[in-house]
C-alpha cells in the first residue's frame, strides 16, 4: 500500500534532545541570534554560530524534520543541473563561477561537518549525471561543463547514462554525495544541542520590531524573544521586507519511491528538460529502491496536481519498471528571477537576515549560505558572494522581467479568481473527493467532501494577502496561487508565508 509520506521520514524521525527543548520560558526570552526554521539551512547557521560562541535559539512552526529538507531526492551536488549556464546568462559568468565555487566549498564543508560530529546519515560518495534529450539543451550542458571546470567542480562532457534514457548530451560530475536527510538533520540537531543551542518546536515568528540594541520578535504563543539578530531560514520569509514575496516563485515537484526490479539500471541523474526528472537509488529494507522527483508546478496553478503525479509514476514504470510505489510526496521550492539564492540583509535593518531561493538545490547552497550569514552576524568579511546573493540586489535587467511578471500575475489572481467565483451561480453537489470554490454573499467558501462523505468548509481567502485558494487534488490541500501558502482541508497552515489558519465555516 502506498504511503503519502517522504521515504526519508519513514526511515527516520529527527528529534530534539530533551535537555535542549525550550519549554519553560519567561515572558521575554533573550538570545544573541534567533533562527526561524529548523531545516538544513537553519541548523547549519545555528551550528556555525554556536561553534563561534554565539548564543542561538531555533524555532520552527512544525515538527522538526518535516520540511523541504526531507522532501527531495537529496543529492548533494555542486553544479546543480544547468544552473551555472542560467546564472551566466542572467548575471554574468563571474557570478556563475562564484556560485559554483561556493557550492563546491559547501559540499566539502558538509562532508567535514558530518565527519567532525560523527553524524550517522548514510553519507556516500556519488557520481551525478546531468543530461538532455533535446538538441536545444546541448549548449547549456556544454556551457555548464566549462563553467564547472572554472569553479573547481569535476565535470566531464559525454559518457553513458546509468539509466535507460536516450540522451543527446551528458555531463558527468564525480565527487558528489548522497545522504539520508532526516538522519542528517537529526545529527545536526544533536550537535547544535551539545553546543548549547535551544530549540522551540511548534513556535512561529509573527512580528519584528526594533527596541534599541535588540529586536523584539513576537511569536505564535503570544510571548516575545529578544534577539540581536534574526535569521529567516523558514523557506518563504514571514516578513515581506524588500518585497521578498514578489521576487520568489514557489513551485512544487512530485516525488515517489518504489522497489527496482532485478537488473534495472538506475543512478543519480537530473535533466533540466521540461518536465524535469531527478533520480537516485536508496537501500530500503535491504533492497534497492528508486527515488524519482519531477513534474514541477507553480503552487496553486497549472491544473490538476494529481495528473502530474500520475505522469511521474508512468515514467517510473515505463523507464525503470517500478510499478509497486511505496511512498509518494511532494517538495516545495522557491526560485528567484536570476537563479541565484537570496541570502543576507532583507529590508533596512542589517540585523534582519534571511536565506532562501535555492531553486531546489538546498544542501550545498545551505552550507554556503551559512558561511555568508555567519560573517554578517559576527562582522567578518563575507566576500563577493554576499553581494551576488544579497536579497536587495538590483541592476539585473534580464532577471527583472520575470519578477515583474510574477507581480502582475499575483494581481491577476487576486482580481480574476474573485470574478470567477462570482460566475459560479449554483453550488454543485460535491461527490466524495471533489472540491469547489464558490461565492456566498460577501465571502467566498472553499468546500471539500472527503471520502467518508463529510463536508469541510473554510473561508477561501488566503490569510496572507487575501488571494483565493485553489484545490490541490494530489496533496488534498488548499493552495494559494499568489505566494505559495498551503492549508489543510480544515484550514490549518501547511506552508507559509501565511501563519494564520483559514477561517472554518460551520455547516
Amino acid at each position: 500500500m502506498t504511503q503519502a509520506t517522504s521515504i526519508w521520514l519513514a526511515g527516520c524521525q529527527p528529534n530534539v534532545p530533551a535537555s535542549a527543548l525550550l519549554t519553560d520560558r519567561e515572558a521575554t526570552w533573550n538570545t544573541d541570534v534567533l533562527v526561524v526554521g529548523a531545516g538544513i539551512t537553519g541548523l547549519l547557521v545555528a551550528l556555525s554560530l554556536a561553534e563561534s560562541g554565539v548564543d542561538v535559539t531555533v524555532i520552527d512552526a512544525g515538527s522538526f524534520g518535516d520540511n523541504t529538507s526531507t522532501h527531495s531526492t537529496v543529492k548533494i551536488t555542486a553544479a546543480h543541473g544547468t544552473t551555472l549556464a542560467r546564472v551566466a546568462r542572467s548575471t554574468g559568468p563571474d557570478a556563475a563561477v562564484r556560485y559554483g565555487a561556493a557550492n563546491a566549498a559547501g559540499l566539502q564543508r558538509l562532508r567535514e561537518t558530518i565527519s567532525r560530529f560523527d553524524i550517522s546519515c548514510d553519507l556516500i560518495d556519488d557520481v551525478h549525471f546531468v543530461y538532455t534529450t533535446r538538441e536545444e539543451g546541448r549548449d547549456d550542458l556544454l556551457e555548464t561543463a566549462r563553467l564547472s571546470s572554472l569553479a573547481g567542480i569535476p565535470a566531464i562532457a559525454g559518457g553513458t547514462l546509468p539509466i535507460p534514457v536516450d540522451a543527446v548530451a551528458v555531463l558527468r560530475h564525480e565527487g558528489q554525495a548522497l545522504v539520508q536527510p532526516a538522519a542528517l538533520l537529526d545529527g545536526l540537531t544533536a550537535a547544535c544541542a551539545a553546543l548549547g543551542v535551544w530549540f522551540a518546536p511548534g513556535l512561529s515568528a509573527r512580528t519584528v520590531e526594533s527596541l534599541g540594541s535588540s529586536l523584539r520578535v513576537g511569536v505564535s504563543d503570544g510571548s516575545f524573544i529578544a534577539a540581536g539578530h534574526i535569521v529567516q531560514a523558514s523557506h518563504m520569509p514571514f516578513l515581506n521586507c524588500g518585497g521578498a514575496f514578489m521576487r520568489l516563485v514557489p513551485s512544487r515537484a512530485f516525488a515517489l519511491a518504489g522497489p527496482l526490479p532485478a537488473g534495472a539500471r538506475a543512478g543519480s541523474t537530473y535533466t533540466p528538460d521540461d518536465p524535469t526528472r531527478s533520480t537516485r537509488v536508496v537501500q530500503w529494507e535491504g533492497h534497492p529502491w528508486l527515488v524519482a522527483v519531477g513534474e514541477h508546478q507553480i503552487v496553486g496553478r497549472g491544473g490538476s496536481s494529481r495528473a502530474l503525479a500520475d505522469s511521474l509514476a508512468r515514467w517510473a514504470s515505463d523507464v525503470f519498471g517500478v510499478t509497486d510505489v511505496g511512498f509518494t510526496w511532494a517538495a516545495q521550492d522557491l526560485h528567484s528571477g536570476d537563479h541565484l539564492p537570496m541570502v543576507g540583509q532583507v529590508g533596512s535593518d542589517p540585523r534582519v537576515l534571511m536565506a532562501t531561493g535555492f531553486g531546489g538545490w538546498g544542501y550545498s547552497n545551505a552550507a554556503a549560505a551559512a558561511e555568508v550569514l555567519h560573517s554578517l552576524v559576527t562582522g567578518s568579511d563575507p566576500g563577493p558572494l554576499a553581494a551576488d546573493w544579497d536579497p536587495r540586489r538590483t541592476g539585473l535587467p534580464q532577471a527583472l522581467p520575470g519578477v515583474v511578471a510574477t507581480g502582475a500575475e499575483v494581481t491577476g489572481h487576486f482580481v480574476g479568481d474573485r470574478l470567477r467565483s462570482l460566475a459560479g451561480s449554483k453550488e454543485p453537489n460535491l461527490e466524495p473527493g471533489q472540491a469547489s470554490v464558490r461565492r456566498e454573499g460577501r465571502r467566498t467558501v472553499a468546500r471539500y467532501r472527503d471520502h467518508s462523505g463529510d463536508l469541510h468548509e473554510v473561508d477561501a481567502a488566503c490569510t496572507h494577502m487575501g488571494c483565493l485558494v485553489r484545490w490541490n487534488d494530489q496533496d488534498v490541500s488548499w493552495d494559494c496561487p499568489c505566494h505559495g501558502s498551503r492549508f489543510s482541508i480544515s484550514g490549518d497552515v501547511l506552508d507559509g508565508p501565511a501563519h494564520t489558519p483559514l477561517g472554518r465555516i460551520s455547516s
